[in-house]
């Protein structure tokens, strides 16, 4: 019976099982790039931390005093400390890279991969020896004995390029030179923004964390592997649990679609599968039969599914990135990872998808009474009788209390809840509207026969008009949610622009975040510019607050009229006591490191650190 059903209607099976792959597809797919994508940048991790077992950071890109290094490299826990001088530097004329300042001898037993190999006679401490790793070559037009400009902290020098890091993972663009040179050259003495330390054999790493941290100042925190990776996890979780759940939409989306198909072929059958039940064959049986044919549906598509999904993602991978063009993941296309685990997980959630669609109409062709069903009295709902409406209030109420829940864990798991229960009740609640936009035309003389019948019908069978429309209302209403979730955010974020942005012209200098600046005479002499009615001035200087945690950036600027220096606020801004200085977070800093107004917070700005009170949120 299965195989004569499928013979008989072959593209609606094709239809259900292709809903099924493209769901599958598209969740598999994207966890594979975003899985990929991590996997590359946990890689770049390993490649820069070496065989370092723990690393101290500057807690902003003006660094540590150097002191700190010795102090390190005489605990009892540390076997080898490297110190290392870190900036965000420009090679040739448009080319960022990573500089880092290293101490040859220590690295090479700390951080052998970022060691420089030399093509030719050259020698690493050279003071005008420069290593550049593949990506940053390629990227800089320069080949190995040429003479390249770097820019850093506010100054610029002359270097050549004296060979390779074939230790760097591709895709990464740094630069090496030695330490001496680097801390000379662009304006770093005294100041380390990084030592990397390797344990003593044998060393608990949770004690020796905490005696490292011990004698840490105020500028700088503590780091590992682990703490890194959980930093780059957290800054594009929510994107990727987005894209995420976008897919599974696809796949939930599917599931009606299978929902519509099964019942209409379940329908259609109803006499067929009634003299089943005449001829002795049990309702458990009969509702086997029903889940066997969803199963075998629901398996094309997963099959069909997983491979599509390879295919998109290793496509993604190619000409998107990672990230989709996000922003997140920059540097080497990612390689595509092996997901045995998730290849699984999506084939069941396919199988399940399917299976969950054919539930309902199997049920009710199952408990059908055989006798009424032979007939084909058409619906099985009663047409003296209104379809009941509350399965579906309860489900809608259910959706919107759920949009409104607090966040799991950091996601909005709750959310995405209430995006399924809103849309099963709007499926459980056709019928009901189908009955009720009909009734008014229960009474109307109607000429044309063909739309007298065909409202009739819908009249009397609200239920089948119900499964005809399930599929359209959940694909048309994730299209017009995702419409208007995108105009809404965009219209959002110029709206925000206009407020945060509102000058007429900006003016960024590279490279500044480590030093560099305009000083007062060109600050005058823009001032001065014909036209210019009024400029401001600001510095962005990345401030790392928790290790596993994003930086946020302290920005000091030019204050113009207005509470908050015209900042948008979140409520009123409080006024600072006396000596104090204020400060105004922005609502995502405030969200993810706890900050009120009224708190008071201590930023790694000075060998004390620095006290403010903050004003309020923005």
């Amino acid at each position: 019976m299965i195989v004569g059903e499928w013979k008989a209607y072959p593209a609606r099976v094709a239809l259900a099982a292709l809903a099924i792959a493209i769901g599958v597809a598209l969740g598999f797919a994207v966890h594979l790039i975003n899985t990929s994508a991590l996997s590359e940048f946990d890689r770049a991790i390993r490649t820069v931390n070496g065989d370092a077992d723990l690393q101290v950071h500057a807690a902003s890109a003006l660094g540590f005093d150097e002191a700190l290094y010795p102090r390190l490299q005489r605990l009892p826990v540390v076997a080898e400390a490297s110190p290392v001088v870190e900036l965000p530097a420009q090679a040739g004329e448009r080319t960022a890279i990573t500089l880092m300042g290293l101490d040859v001898l220590r690295a090479g037993r700390v951080t052998p991969n970022l060691a420089g190999k030399a093509d030719g006679p050259g020698d690493p401490f050279d003071e005008q020896a420069l290593f550049l790793s593949s990506a940053a070559l390629r990227a800089s037009g320069r080949r190995v004995g040429d003479t390249i400009t770097v820019t850093a902290g506010g100054r610029q020098a002359a270097f050549t390029i004296a060979g390779g890091l074939p230790g760097v993972a591709d895709g990464q663009r740094i630069g090496v030179v030695d330490i001496a040179a680097a801390q000379w050259r662009f304006g770093q003495l005294g100041r380390l923004q990084r030592i990397d330390l390797r344990l003593r054999e044998g060393a608990d790493p949770a004690r020796s964390a905490a005696a490292v941290a011990a004698i840490l100042p105020v500028g700088a925190e503590i780091a590992s592997r682990q703490t890194e990776e959980r930093r780059s996890d957290s800054l594009s979780r929510a994107y990727r649990v987005n894209l995420d759940m976008l897919a599974l939409m696809a796949l939930l989306t599917g599931g009606f679609l299978v929902y519509s198909a099964q019942s209409l072929s379940v329908t259609r059958r109803r006499p067929q599968f009634a003299l089943l039940r005449v001829l002795g064959v049990s309702r458990r049986a009969l509702l086997a039969q029903i889940l066997i044919e969803a199963l075998a549906v629901g398996g094309l598509g997963a099959i069909a599914g997983l491979a599509l999904g390879v295919g998109l993602a290793s496509a993604a991978l190619r000409f998107l990135g990672g990230d989709l063009g996000g922003g997140y993941f920059s540097g080497a296309t990612p390689r595509l990872a092996a997901a045995p685990g998730a290849a699984a997980t999506f084939g069941v959630l396919g199988l399940a998808a399917a299976m969950i669609g054919s539930l309902l109409p199997a049920r009710q062709a199952a408990l059908a009474q055989p006798a009424v069903a032979l007939k084909n009295l058409g619906d099985a709902v009663d047409p003296a009788t209104w379809p009941r409406v509350w399965p579906a209030v309860v489900l809608l109420a259910l959706g919107g209390a759920a949009a409104f829940a607090p966040a799991v864990a950091g996601l909005p798991i709750l959310g995405y809840l209430s995006i399924a229960l809103m849309l099963a009740g709007g499926v459980a609640a056709m019928p009901w509207l189908a009955r009720a936009l009909l009734s008014p035309l229960q009474g109307a003389v109607i000429s044309s026969s063909a739309v007298s019948l065909a409202v009739r019908r819908l009249w009397g069978a609200p239920s089948q008009a119900a499964i005809a429309l399930c599929g359209i209302v959940a694909s048309t209403s994730l299209m017009i949610a995702m419409a208007v979730m995108v105009s809404s955010f965009r219209g959002s974020v110029e709206d925000w622009l206009y407020q945060v942005l509102p000058a007429d012209l900006y003016v960024t200098l590279d490279n500044a975040q480590s030093g560099g600046g305009f000083d007062a005479a060109t600050q005058s002499r823009m001032a001065a510019v014909p036209g210019v009615a009024w400029i401001g001035f600001l510095r962005d200087t990345p401030l790392r607050l928790r290790p596993d945690a994003p930086p946020v950036s302290l920005i000091a600027r030019t204050v113009v009229t207005g509470p908050a220096g015209g900042l948008p606020l979140l409520g009123h801004s409080l006024a600072a006591p006396a000596g104090e200085t204020p400060v105004w977070v922005s609502e995502p800093a405030a969200r993810l490191y706890g900050y009120r107004a009224g708190d008071r917070i201590t930023l790694p700005l000075g060998a004390a650190g620095t006290r403010v009170f903050v004003a309020g949120v923005w």
